[in-house]
């Protein structure tokens, strides 16, 4: 269900109003969402109403926890049609160098992030070892192009989201993954590690972001785990065996926790869309007043709650809930939009789940936004 909301946010924040093919074009994108799953609707739809979120500003972050955090993305760019794309969840390790001395650092499994003690000083990334059945039945090393990154004396340190990008080969001979590699780098030597069911272009492209001390957060039952992102300045909990993607577009930094996996065509059933958007032409105290009616007024929207509204010193609110109908099932949907009036960022929250099982999943959904933290430091 993401896709849907990265091409609506898109359209709708072209201008503060709209015009009427734009409000049509997105009722219409509304229409076309799918999911998987049948639930049933009573014919005239009532909302529960639900306690006003007020999400904690967190101080200026004191770090207490002497560990380095960070998270691993592992992104594969198929060479052509034929070249199989391996899907998470992916076992990866982080292999890096220290003053000759090699360091293996595991990553959970659903999400990618992991956390270790490791000393100050400087440290290089040479390679990550993936274990996946649909990359390679063993485990697979690729190297780097050996990345850097410092860790401070501080008690805690986020050394950001480290992406890994890299070339996936179709199945075939070494000499014809070879060959691909060649045409698709224009180079006469390459360096792949080859796999029968689709080799790898190494070294792998590496991009790290959001790199910097940790906040202070507070501790969270055992089944929760925070999710900070630096980039955007907030941290929020999710459940330890949901699923985590992140991505950027132009000036947006997109996130998703996700009950299911998301699956090919970038939906999933149940979890938190969080759009964070940098954009100096728009305020962000008219963009929670202004965003709600072009989602309450979409043509699939069956019910609604009214909007509410209100600020503090830093930030703008405004909450709503709406039920919709789509074409496999029907779906609730619980808005935050929140603005800083500092940073003029704009923040679209977006809890949601099957209609006829909207209490068990707002049960998850309630305490993610409750516990919401917006750092003060950014």
């Amino acid at each position: 269900m993401k896709t849907l909301y990265v091409l609506m946010i898109a359209i709708l924040l072209v201008s503060c109003g709209p015009s009427a093919e734009q409000i049509t074009a997105t009722a219409e994108m509304a229409q076309a969402q799918t999911q998987t799953a049948a639930p049933t609707l009573t014919s005239t739809p009532t909302l529960t109403p639900t306690p006003t979120l007020t999400p904690t500003i967190t101080p200026s972050p004191t770090p207490s926890v002497p560990y380095v955090q960070g998270r691993i993305q592992i992104n594969f760019i198929p060479a052509d049609d034929k070249a199989i794309v391996p899907q998470p969840p992916h076992e990866i390790t982080l292999n890096l160098v220290r003053d000759d001395t090699d360091i293996d650092v595991q990553a959970a499994t659903s999400d990618g992030n992991f956390s270790t003690n490791l000393e100050p000083g400087e440290y290089t990334i040479t390679s990550i070892t993936i274990q996946n059945d649909a990359l390679n039945p063993e485990e697979f090393r690729i190297f780097t192009n050996q990345p850097e990154f410092t860790v401070p004396s501080q008690p805690c340190f986020h050394a950001g989201t480290i992406s890994f990008y890299m070339i996936r080969l179709p199945p075939g001979t070494l000499e014809e993954q070879t060959s691909i590699a060649q045409q698709a780098t224009n180079r006469e030597f390459v360096l792949i590690k080859y796999s029968e069911s689709g080799g790898v272009l190494m070294p792998a492209f590496v991009e790290t972001t959001g790199a910097g001390n940790c906040p202070d957060l507070p501790n969270l039952p055992n089944n929760y785990d925070w999710n900070y992102l630096p980039e955007s300045s907030i941290a929020i909990p999710s459940p330890s065996n949901w699923y985590f993607l992140s991505e950027q577009n132009q000036s947006t930094w997109s996130y998703f926790i996700s009950k299911e996996e998301i699956i090919d065509g970038g939906y999933f059933q149940t979890g938190l869309s969080i759009y964070v958007m940098l954009d100096e032409s728009k305020s962000a105290v008219d963009f929670v007043t202004d965003f709600p009616p072009f989602i309450i007024n979409q043509e699939n929207i069956t019910s609604s709650t009214e909007v509410e509204t209100w600020e503090d010193e830093k930030l703008a609110y405004s909450e709503f809930q709406v039920e919709a109908s789509g074409q496999l099932f029907d779906f609730t949907s619980h808005y935050l939009l929140v603005g800083n009036k500092e940073t003029n960022a704009q923040y679209i929250f977006i809890f949601e789940g099957p209609t006829d099982r909207w209490d068990d999943a707002w049960a998850d959904g309630n305490f993610l936004m409750e516990n919401l933290q917006f750092l003060e430091s950014k």
